[in-house]
């Protein structure tokens, strides 16, 4: 398992955006933290994403329909996850 970090500024950067859900569209994630570090106009969502080296693709071909059951915490991770700078997760 390998983690990726990311820091989203609150007040908008479709950029920054942008380049995670890219992220997140081309590894398999295992699973996403995420927590408001609250500063006023420099507030940011301060983001961790645990996934494998594996892309979706790749875990298809090898005999895997989709994301395992993350042991950490026993949730599952049913499709990838989309972050929104709102920070609300859609599935």
């Amino acid at each position: 398992m390998r983690f990726h970090f990311a820091a989203v500024p609150v007040h908008g950067n479709a950029e920054v955006e942008r380049e995670l859900n890219v992220f997140l569209g081309s590894h398999r994630v295992l699973g996403v933290e995420r927590h408001l570090v609250a500063d006023g106009a420099q507030s940011v969502w301060a983001i961790c994403v645990s996934h494998t080296d594996m892309t979706p693709q790749n875990a298809a071909s090898h005999g895997s329909t989709g994301p395992r059951r993350s042991r950490g915490n026993g949730c599952a991770v049913e499709r990838t996850p989309t972050i929104h700078l709102s920070g609300s997760r859609t599935w």
